[in-house]
């Protein structure tokens, strides 16, 4: 709150403006990752010899949508995207709840039609799955076909949704009606 302190916050910030202060804790828990990772049998050779932030840009041959997928980490030797996900619980059930939750399944299936758009064969998708806290356990899973049929599935409907919407001006929240609503349960 000193008048000194708020200078030196502002000079840092404006030499640093492309970057993110993080906490001590954030700090410990991001060295912590790394260190898990670097330790990992599989995790680390997983991530050496690619390229790391490789964006993909396409049009959506259905819609016509320009898209864009950011890999977080891509072996054209291997054919393979690997994508960092830290989590509370990197079990496999865990894990599953994350994917279903978070729409990793979609994520996995778009990333991985947007890189063959472009001319790359992509044959696998993992997931590099670490728990935020120490020990930063680490777990690594592919999803099935099932899942990434699925995932295909629900990111072309979604595309054709935006491209209607689009394409009408029209950009619908929740239905326009009157819905009954019930309490839930606890609150009875």
């Amino acid at each position: 709150r000193k008048k000194e302190n708020k200078a030196r916050r502002d000079a840092w910030r404006s030499e640093n403006y492309r970057k993110t202060p993080l906490s001590a804790k954030d700090g410990e828990a991001i060295r912590g990752i790394q260190k898990a990772i670097a330790a990992h049998p599989l995790a680390a050779p997983l991530l050496r010899g690619g390229i790391s932030e490789v964006a993909a840009k396409w049009h959506d041959k259905g819609t016509g949508l320009l898209c864009k997928a950011k890999a977080d980490y891509w072996r054209r030797d291997r054919r393979l995207i690997v994508d960092l996900k830290t989590t509370s619980d990197a079990s496999e059930t865990g894990f599953a709840k994350s994917v279903a939750t978070y729409r990793y399944h979609v994520q996995a299936a778009l990333y991985s039609e947007g890189f063959r758009a472009c001319g790359e064969e992509i044959d696998h998708f993992v997931f590099i799955a670490v728990e935020k806290v120490a020990p930063y356990a680490i777990a690594i899973f592919s999803l099935d076909s099932e899942a990434m049929e699925t995932g295909r599935i629900l990111a072309h409907r979604e595309m054709e949704t935006i491209a209607e919407c689009l394409k009408t001006g029209t950009w619908p929240g929740y239905p326009v009606r009157i819905t009954e609503l019930k309490l839930p349960r606890w609150a009875l």
